[in-house]
């Protein structure tokens, strides 16, 4: 049928009512908004704004003038007085509604009201945890039985029963429920169930059927083991507390005996660091110079062991220097042995391209005795070849790597040298610098070279100073 408002409405066999304007589909009506069934007989244009549907449940007056997606619709049927409820044609004049149907023509006019059905809801069966269960209005259930389903029905033999609906807020808020079976999974405490009938014409009954179901709190949501919680995590926090202030304190006890060692250990070691034996071996050589009227080599030589006096004093009162300073030093005192030891050997030092030399740090005069080892002990004893020592720094993996390497007899033959001329002991020096080591926590790894025979051809010392320094 077409409207006076230029809508086609079409009724379908099984999918309701469509509303077509202009070549495009403005409304479907269905079941949804109200409709008694979506299979549809006939369809009439009605007064202004309505349109009137015949089913084979009775005749569906669809009133779409304030809302054309969803319109208000008013079923009528065999209760409210058609001779039959299949209706085959309808008609509408001057205010009439004419119905073909199975059983004569019913006359009804268009004003027709329908009243409202308080229709009641009944519960018919009732399952937990899938298992029958007695018919009540009240359950006290375990913690395990939450799964709850309801069967009901609306009891009404006229027909008027069209859905029910659910409220779990006590009637506050209600939504529909397709079809007489409710199934319901609920958490642990107090839980009310309403239902409520609603009529073919979408009125809601005032009879409500309600239901309480208490389920079981488990001890691990009850208030006493939250309390019992609450109490051993306060117990527990305390305790750490008590335990977290003790090793802080204990901790600056420590940081204050380590600092002391420290302090200690670094005046010792500073004080060690140019022995008697370097300083009369240079002055020596300064004689010997100038006995020998080499007053060149013996200038240098008095200006190099001024220099590194001087920084020794210097650094006696710093804990830490920079690469840059430390490198220095070892340049000025391996140009005094190199002067002493007649060029008996040669020397490089390499820094990585780009490394901030003045932002580095290491325990002051960290490297001389390690030099002074390489150079004493293994490049002095040498026949035959020429000397080199070599010392690399670079920095990877958050550390500070320092390579001192040299060609000399090698650990072993030294050894046997040093016990032949000193006996067996170990220097306070070489104590002193293995305490520091530990104490900044830097490792040292010794290796021994040896040649093709298998003899001792030099040693490679490396550090790993950590970045930054402590």
């Amino acid at each position: 049928c077409i409207t006076s408002d230029r809508i086609i409405w079409v009724a379908t066999a099984g999918n309701g009512i469509i509303a077509v304007c202009h070549d495009s589909v403005i409304a479907h009506i269905t079941t949804q908004q109200g409709l008694t069934t979506n299979c549809n007989r006939t369809i009439a244009v009605g007064k202004k704004g309505q349109i009137l549907i015949g089913t084979n449940e009775g005749i569906s007056f669809v009133d779409y003038s304030l809302s054309i997606s969803n319109p208000s619709v008013k079923n009528i049927s065999t209760n409210d007085g058609l001779t039959s409820n299949i209706i085959n044609k309808i008609l509408f004049l001057n205010d009439t509604i004419y119905a073909a149907t199975n059983n004569g023509i019913s006359v009804i006019p268009a004003s027709i009201s329908t009243r409202a059905f308080d229709i009641p809801i009944r519960i018919i069966g009732i399952k937990i945890n899938q298992k029958d269960t007695f018919i009540q209005t009240q359950y006290e259930l375990g913690v395990k039985q939450n799964n709850i389903n309801l069967q009901f029905a609306g009891i009404e033999l006229g027909g008027h029963f069209r859905n029910a609906q659910l409220s779990l807020d006590e009637g506050k808020t209600w939504e529909d429920i397709e079809g007489t079976n409710l199934s319901l999974q609920l958490g642990s405490g107090r839980h009310f169930i309403w239902l409520r009938a609603v009529d073919i014409n979408r009125n809601t009954g005032n009879q409500i059927l309600k239901l309480q179901f208490n389920i079981a709190t488990p001890f691990f949501k009850a208030w006493w083991f939250w309390l019992l919680v609450s109490i051993m995590v306060l117990a527990a926090s305390f305790y750490m507390y008590t335990r977290s202030t003790r090793r802080k304190h204990q901790q600056k006890i420590n940081t204050l005996l380590h600092q002391k060692e420290l302090n200690e250990l670094e005046i010792q070691a500073l004080k060690s660091q140019i022995n008697p034996h370097f300083v009369f071996n240079c002055l020596n050589s300064i004689q010997g110079f100038i006995y020998e009227e080499d007053f060149e080599n013996a200038d240098i030589y008095l200006r190099k062991f001024s220099d590194i006096l001087r920084s020794t004093l210097h650094y006696s009162s710093q804990p830490s220097i920079s690469i840059k300073e430390e490198l220095d030093y070892i340049e000025t005192y391996l140009t005094l042995e190199k002067l002493r030891f007649g060029n008996k050997f040669s020397y490089s030092i390499d820094v990585q391209e780009g490394l901030l030399q003045d932002e580095l740090f290491l325990p002051a005069m960290l490297l001389q005795p390690f030099i002074e080892n390489a150079i004493t002990h293994g490049l002095n004893h040498l026949k035959g070849r020429q000397g080199k020592l070599m010392i690399k720094v670079y920095l990877a993996d958050s550390s500070l790597h320092i390579l001192i390497d040299d060609n000399g007899i090698g650990r072993e033959q030294a050894n046997k040298i040093k016990q032949h001329r000193h006996g067996a002991h170990e220097s306070k020096g070489t104590k002193l610098t293995q305490r520091r080591l530990e104490l900044y926590h830097i490792k040292l790894n010794i290796t021994d070279k040896q040649n093709e025979n298998e003899q001792g051809c030099g040693t490679n010392i490396h550090l790993q100073i950590p970045v930054p320094l402590m």
